[in-house]
């Protein structure tokens, strides 16, 4: 260190920035740890400069973020979001954070969303008519995105430990409810708007296609929907 000039080694790469700089923002980990006089005591490098094992490239970020909150640049990919958030929230940085959130929003993604039930045919008793019975509704596309959307509605239904979230699409979800239209609302609120959809009937009982739709009831008709939104920045 020299005067009020701080060089770091943030998980190998090198960074220099002034005290108030890190000082930035009160009650991050940073201001904690370069307020004091002395500033204090953290590990070194062999060549002197304060040691911090964390993401070494996302710290150009924080760093960025330090000197100019307002107009600091973002990654535009949300694998980088989300290594940037781990960070933020590690340095005690909740502005960004939400910054963070608001800008994942915006980034391109898909989600698809699909659903199976049934309909009674006029041979049903009217008096015990519904209109739609939906089963269950299914949910395809990028797993931290569809987290985002749908929080803990969102259910997966087989091999729920075949790695993190961050980077891994699935077409093993379903959701907790059945309400297609709180689902339809979520999308919305998120961002998506309906790109397409498409959709099959079948009132003849034991063909193959009803087979794989659930079970067969020859009272009923049989169908299957899906619906393809877009969130586009």
């Amino acid at each position: 260190m020299s005067g009020d000039v701080i060089d770091l080694n943030v998980g190998g790469c090198f960074y220099s920035a002034q005290q108030s700089t890190l000082q930035s923002v009160g009650g991050s980990r940073l201001a904690e740890w370069f307020s004091k006089s002395p500033p204090e005591k953290l590990p070194q490098d062999k060549n002197g400069r304060i040691f911090i094992d964390r993401n070494g490239e996302i710290f150009s970020y924080i760093l960025e973020y330090l000197r100019n909150s307002k107009s600091a640049l973002l990654p535009q990919t949300s694998a980088a979001l989300d290594r940037l958030r781990i960070e933020a929230e590690y340095y005690k940085l909740p502005n960004l954070v939400s910054h963070i959130q608001e800008t994942r929003k915006s980034l391109s993604s898909t989600i698809t969303l699909s659903y199976r039930g049934h309909v009674p045919n006029g041979r049903e008793n009217l008096a015990d008519f519904r209109f739609r019975k939906i089963t269950r509704i299914l949910v395809s596309g990028k797993s931290s995105v569809c987290r985002e959307v749908f929080g803990e509605t969102l259910n997966e239904s087989r091999a729920p430990d075949c790695g993190p979230e961050d980077n891994r699409y699935s077409n093993r979800y379903y959701l907790t409810h059945n309400t297609l239209e709180l689902a339809f609302d979520k999308l919305l609120e998120a961002g998506f708007s309906l790109a397409g959809c498409c959709g099959e009937t079948s009132t003849v009982s034991g063909t193959p296609r009803n087979k794989n739709m659930g079970d067969i009831d020859d009272s009923k008709s049989q169908f299957f929907h899906e619906f393809y939104f877009v969130r586009s920045k």
